[in-house]
């Protein structure tokens, strides 16, 4: 990324009135916006080139939001070291987020990849930093823009929603970036009008009295002897494989998916381990692939160098 460039990123704010405090949504009000970008505003033409931002939100309390990319249409198109942050203030309030990033409070971020893509993961700030532990998912919107619920991105009612997004590539010796909105401008702001009003539940009659169930006749079960077996060695193995190994043995199992740096359907680990020998079922833990956090830090590196810029841009006056 150009030095000069850096030092205009500092200049990124938006005033977005308060709102009141938060609560569950119960409805919202339909509604959609588009924002334009300049085709050709990406940096060295190496990042994803961001057309437009798009807005939605419907009747259900569901909030879309999309980076429209050249060359890009569904999940999946981002080529590797691709990556799109989609910040949003979504409390109004610029002191109570992300300074770099006009008072964002939530970012979406979706991570390109060999293969299928990761994301979009959903980050909160924690007053230093995008938190991404123990955020629910959320859904792609089309290759980089994503879907939540009015509740999980924490507005407020009425919200005036401020959006800065952003496409980086991280090449071998730079990150390469596009912006939307550009640099000096002023966040683009989506209104979101929903209520948390439950409404009045329907007068349901007061059903009758059941009738008393017939005592259960006594019925005395054998007792079921429980198999034993030998944690079969599947680790690093394929999920198919692995799973036809552990039957082989006559082992009980169940499936668990984590994040992990394997290669996704890989085994990483059983519990119990291999060769252990066990009549409970065993847990084999497959991998889902490297963890989405891998473009939380190509944004943290860029965070730091914007900050850097600033430091700069306020000794030189």
């Amino acid at each position: 990324m150009r030095p000069a460039t850096l030092a205009a990123l500092v200049v990124l704010a938006v005033l977005v009135p308060a709102g009141t405090a938060h609560a569950a949504c119960f409805s919202s009000t339909p509604s959609t916006a588009t924002f334009a970008d300049s085709p050709a505003d990406g940096d060295a033409a190496l990042a994803p080139e961001i057309l437009a931002v798009t807005a939605g939100t419907d009747g259900a309390c569901r909030v879309a939001v999309e980076d429209v990319l050249m060359g890009t249409a569904v999940p999946g198109d981002l080529i590797d070291g691709d990556s799109v942050g989609i910040y949003l203030d979504t409390d109004g309030n610029p002191a109570t987020g992300a300074p770099l990033w006009s008072g964002a409070d939530r970012v979406a971020i979706v991570v390109g990849r060999i293969g299928p893509d990761l994301g979009p993961a959903l980050g909160v700030w924690n007053g230093a930093s995008f938190d991404f532990a123990g955020a629910a998912p959320i859904a792609p919107i089309g290759a980089g823009g994503f879907a939540a619920s009015v509740d999980q991105l924490g507005m407020q009612a009425p919200a005036a929603v401020g959006v800065r997004t952003i496409t980086l590539w991280e090449g071998l010796y730079d990150i390469y970036a596009d912006f939307a909105p550009e640099v000096f401008a002023p966040s683009f702001r989506f209104p979101v009008a929903f209520s948390t009003a439950a409404p009045p539940p329907p007068a349901v009659p007061a059903p009758p009295p059941p009738a008393a169930p017939p005592a259960p006749p006594t019925v005395t079960r054998p007792v079921k002897k429980t198999s034993t077996c030998t944690v079969p060695r599947v680790t690093r193995l394929r999920s198919a494989k692995a799973r036809r190994r552990l039957r082989g043995a006559g082992c009980r199992y169940r499936v668990v998916r984590v994040r992990s740096r394997r290669a996704a359907g890989r085994v990483v680990s059983t519990r119990p381990r291999a060769g252990r020998r066990t009549s409970r079922v065993v847990r084999i833990r497959i991998s889902r692939g490297r963890p989405a956090m891998a473009s939380a830090l190509a944004l943290a590196a860029v965070e730091r160098r914007l900050s850097a810029a600033a430091r700069v841009r306020s000794a030189n006056g």
